[in-house]
């Protein structure tokens, strides 16, 4: 019995930890919707180029129509879960052993203690991927990665060329300076994509249409087309580009994503750190040589078990 208060102690301490950044996440949302960047920035935080968008409702909407030609790359390029290993929107290889580098400029708007937090971001990637991330000096290409006094956290998906912007809040807030959120802006930059936009994802979760308030029907649009690749990893409840139960709900009573295995109903969103499967689609995209993410498969699982036990001790000791 001992043993079960020490781990719904444990569970509760990181319930409170990840519902702390899962308040934080929401915030944004309301913030990005009053500064009215839900028009230009597509699923809250991924700002998409005129091809990007051309493409993505060709293939969602056949009633809009485009003149302009895409080659058959373009159009492949935005129906990936993440990047594929051939599109022109990865960033370049610079080394012989394999390692890419992504430069990056710290505007003059982001102070000391942020800069910190968001190389500590940028290590975590290194350390488990091929990716570097390596202050600019003369390179076209590049991250510039800012706090104007425009709101939201936002970012380009892949590398899209010249200066790239990684907004982050503004001056008067530092929301979005959370361990998860920069983490999360900075894999849109690398290439990944919301999990929840799979093109397999019916299959694991439901969404409810009826509990999305109006107006934010275009967050939970699902990528569609041919040539859709997922990199032959599962669906990952756990992932931390997943959104949360209640993202765009019309009262956060409601549910507006509800997992089919109901284990995960208050896991998805709340992700601090990115999932096995992030990194496997990370290294796989790259074509990294080396991907050190065993650990976060023990992580993962321990994830899964603790939430699992604190349910079964829940229903013992209260119910």
């Amino acid at each position: 019995m001992t043993c079960y208060y020490l781990i719904f102690i444990i569970y509760i301490i990181n319930c409170l930890h990840s519902t702390f950044q899962y308040a934080q996440t929401k915030k944004l949302i309301k913030k990005n919707e009053t500064a009215k960047l839900l028009d230009r920035v597509f699923q809250n935080d991924m700002i998409l180029t005129k091809s990007d968008i051309k493409i993505f409702f060709d293939n969602n909407d056949t009633s809009k129509s485009t003149e302009t030609t895409l080659s058959q790359d373009e159009k492949l390029m935005t129906f990936y879960t993440a990047l594929a290993p051939t599109s022109p929107k990865r960033w370049v290889k610079y080394f012989e052993n394999g390692t890419y580098y992504i430069p990056y400029n710290f505007d003059k708007t982001i102070k000391n203690q942020e800069k910190n937090l968001v190389l500590k971001c940028m290590n975590i990637i290194a350390q488990h991927t091929c990716i570097q991330f390596r202050k600019r000096t003369t390179e076209i290409n590049y991250l510039n990665i800012q706090s104007t006094i425009e709101q939201g956290c936002f970012s380009y998906v892949g590398m899209r060329g010249g200066k790239q912007i990684i907004q982050l809040g503004n001056k008067e807030s530092s929301t979005c300076f959370l361990k998860r959120i920069i983490t999360h802006e900075l894999l849109h930059s690398v290439g990944l994509y919301h999990e929840h936009m799979r093109k397999d994802r019916d299959d694991y979760i439901i969404i409810h249409k009826e509990n999305i308030k109006e107006g934010a029907e275009i967050q939970f649009q699902k990528i569609v087309g041919s040539g859709v690749s997922t990199y032959d990893t599962p669906y990952d409840y756990l992932s931390i580009m997943h959104y949360g139960k209640n993202f765009f709900a019309k009262d956060d009573k409601l549910i507006t994503i509800e997992p089919r295995n109901r284990k995960f109903l208050n896991l998805i969103g709340r992700r601090e750190t990115p999932s096995f499967y992030d990194w496997e689609k990370v290294c796989e995209m790259y074509q990294c040589t080396i991907c050190n993410n065993n650990s976060y498969k023990l992580l993962d699982k321990s994830m899964y078990f603790l939430n699992y036990l604190f349910l079964l001790i829940v229903k013992n000791l209260f119910l």
